[in-house]
């Protein structure tokens, strides 16, 4: 599970120089996702003022985390860029930001899409799709005239392979990928994630995009360690969600720990089997260096992050330690406690 291999449904997508006059998408037939056609370099001069704007915006961002790993580095990309086709005020779009590809620009939306590896205790091994989208149209969500960010995730288990190297970059739902059916393959699923932001204007619309990509590592395989060698192992992988669980240490009443990551939070938790959802006892995943610390925000339940970059070296240090380390960190114990009295 744990190799760092390149997105298969993109590997050989082209990063030469191109030209196509086609404002249109690539043909929803093809067996691999391509980047959308337009003219493309890879000079980054008409992307220079965007990434400008970009930086300027991600100040919000501790800059630990503009400078981690995980998070990739707030200029133009070396994949060149695309020209045609796209809003006024909008110089260029790059063709990629680290492993998202953009699939799709035209008048209805620009979408930048993903592959990935997938996996469920339940289910093995299989293979997901994600994208990243910004609406244009003025109908439904649009509707009240602001444009909005949302995303969409696709993962199948009995076509695994089949689903990643499905096209992406129809402007509709994902719901018809070849191979994928949530009928009749046990674990398939598909999840429509909803408005995540809204921008007033187009030209601050793209900005918040581009800038979400930098800091949404995909795929997550790529990012965490899927087999810790600390007596934690991995439950769940899906575009945006990584579940690890670990037998629980004597002295809690429940049976087992887990550690879960997703775009917005990390959990630790302690659980029974039977265990309702919210039977289970929750807290703060603990930090172990100062770095990490200062790029996440602790609550009672919950570790809140601002991006899914800041999970990823939360769970990236967590899971270097065992799960008795970790429960003697976090306040888990004292809310097990205060849970039985």
């Amino acid at each position: 599970m744990g190799d760092q291999q390149s997105l298969s449904a993109f590997q050989n997508a082209a990063h030469e120089s191109t030209t196509d006059s086609s404002d249109d998408v690539d043909s929803p037939s093809s067996t691999n996702p391509q980047p959308a056609h337009g003219s493309r370099t890879k000079r980054g001069e008409p992307l220079e003022d965007l990434y400008e704007d970009i930086r300027s915006t991600a100040t919000m961002f501790p800059e630990v985390l503009l400078r981690s790993q995980t998070t990739v580095p707030l200029k133009p990309p070396s994949g060149g860029f695309i020209t045609n086709g796209l809003p006024e005020r909008i110089p260029a779009l790059p063709a990629s930001v680290g492993n998202w590809k953009l699939v799709v620009k035209s008048k209805e939306a620009i979408i930048y899409a993903a592959d990935g590896k997938a996996y469920d205790e339940r289910w093995g091994s299989g293979g997901a799709i994600h994208r990243v989208r910004m609406n244009l149209n003025n109908r439904g969500i649009n509707s009240d005239g602001q444009f909005h960010r949302s995303s969409e995730s696709l993962v199948g288990f009995t076509n695994g392979q089949q689903i990643r190297n499905a096209s992406a970059n129809d402007t509709g739902p994902m719901l018809n990928v070849p191979g994928h059916s949530v009928k009749d393959n046990k674990g398939d699923f598909s999840c429509l994630h909803g408005t995540e932001h809204k921008s007033e204007d187009i030209y601050n619309a793209v900005v918040d995009l581009l800038l979400h990509l930098h800091v949404t590592p995909t795929p997550l395989a790529n990012y965490v360690p899927l087999e810790p060698n600390t007596n934690w192992e991995l439950t769940k992988l899906a575009p945006r969600t990584v579940v690890w669980k670990a037998p629980a240490p004597e002295q809690l009443s429940k049976d087992q720990l887990r550690l879960t990551l997703t775009s917005g939070r990390v959990v630790l938790s302690a659980y029974d089997e039977s265990d309702s959802h919210l039977d289970r006892i929750r807290s703060a995943v603990p930090t172990f260096c100062e770095e990490t610390e200062s790029i996440v925000t602790a609550t009672e339940k919950r570790t809140n992050i601002p991006a899914t970059s800041a999970g990823c070296l939360l769970v990236r240090d967590a899971l270097k330690r065992n799960p008795r380390r970790i429960l003697q960190e976090s306040a888990l114990s004292e809310r097990d406690d205060s849970n039985k009295n």
